[in-house]
């Protein structure tokens, strides 16, 4: 059971591609890579994390997540890859500005 939980690490690699790591590299380098993207429009979040560990399965790993923070509620999209959730995340701030006609800040 430990190896298991030792063996759920991974990293990032030039903002595309992920691989596993041990825990030391993990923590080096998870602060910085945690948040891939967040935009703001008016009073709404949306924002795209990576994980740095598999919340999925073996078989349909789950890395990335996009949420959307608003007066609303909050909604989760989960995603096995940035490319995915990256999409996701456009798609969200495309749609929401057009519906509010409000800029849009990216942080």
């Amino acid at each position: 059971m430990i190896i298991a939980v030792m063996d759920n690490f991974f990293y990032l690699r030039d903002g595309e591609n992920v691989k596993r790591v041990d825990v030391l590299e993990w923590a080096a380098h998870i602060g910085e890579q945690r948040n891939v993207k967040q935009t703001t429009v008016g009073d709404t979040l949306v924002s795209t994390c990576f994980f740095g560990t598999n919340c999925g399965t073996t078989t349909s790993p789950i890395f990335f997540e996009t949420m959307v923070f608003s007066s609303r509620g909050t909604t989760a999209f989960k995603f096995r890859s940035v490319t995915a959730a990256l999409d996701k995340h456009r798609s969200l701030v495309t749609k929401m500005t057009q519906t509010t006609n409000t800029t849009r800040v990216d942080g």
